[in-house]
């Protein structure tokens, strides 16, 4: 049993050693810690109550019990205060009622849905986005949405001017922006130079076309470039 225990304890460790070095961390990405972790939970709570029996070996026996009954409750009860916390911020209930449809439910917690939302129902089939800090929720989209905030600062080193990192882009086939405001604006002004954030200031306010912009998020058409010219993407 002590072998178990080592290995059960072994394989917790590693599993969250791995999964912090790979993606910032999710509660899912670490699942499969749980079971070992109930496991190991258990044989500590035997271990508990068989210290105390051996301790209070003179007292009676419904005093060691209760002690382990009230310890497995004060858990209990602090999971469960966390689970009605959780009731109260998801709600399901509104939504399993149908007191709201599935896109009002989602788009009360993730305010980039509403993006998501026009982007499926009114872009082209063939547009390619570039999504910039969106959390890589890939799944909420029916377009070709790309997140690669590194090929995007490569764009932007190599090109001496925003009309360069225009073509560059569409180049490499985007014809859409998708874009969290705030920490994009966190993110050029620790990148870059001053002239590369000029750069993408003129870059942002001449060469892309504002979609819609909600709740601090913001999609936007890059312009087309015909024989070296900007023109506006012809609409249906």
């Amino acid at each position: 049993m002590r072998t178990e225990k080592k290995i059960l304890v072994f394989f917790a460790i590693v599993f969250v050693l791995y999964a912090f070095s790979q993606a910032s961390i999710r509660i899912r990405y670490i699942a499969p810690i749980i079971p070992p972790m109930v496991i190991l939970s258990i044989f500590g709570l035997h271990d508990i109550a068989s210290v105390f029996a051996d301790r209070w070996k003179n007292l009676p026996n419904w005093f060691s019990t209760g002690f382990t009954l009230l310890l497995v409750c004060a858990l209990l009860t602090y999971n469960g205060i966390y689970l009605f916390q959780q009731f109260n911020y998801v709600k399901p209930f509104s939504y399993l009622s149908g007191q709201i449809s599935r896109d009002e439910y989602i788009a009360n917690y993730r305010p980039e849905y509403t993006i998501y939302q026009y982007a499926n129902r009114n872009l082209p089939d063939n547009a390619k986005i570039l999504g910039l800090f969106l959390g890589n929720r890939l799944y909420y989209s029916d377009r070709e949405l790309i997140f690669d905030i590194n090929e995007f600062k490569e764009s932007v080193n190599k090109s001496d001017s925003e009309e360069v990192l225009l073509e560059d882009l569409r180049g490499k086939g985007f014809t859409h922006l998708m874009i969290r405001f705030d920490l994009l604006n966190q993110w050029t002004s620790t990148q870059f130079n001053d002239r590369k954030r000029e750069l993408l200031k003129l870059f942002f306010t001449e060469h892309i076309r504002p979609v819609l912009s909600k709740d601090g998020y913001g999609l936007f058409e890059l312009r087309n470039i015909i024989f070296g010219k900007q023109i506006h993407a012809e609409r249906e």
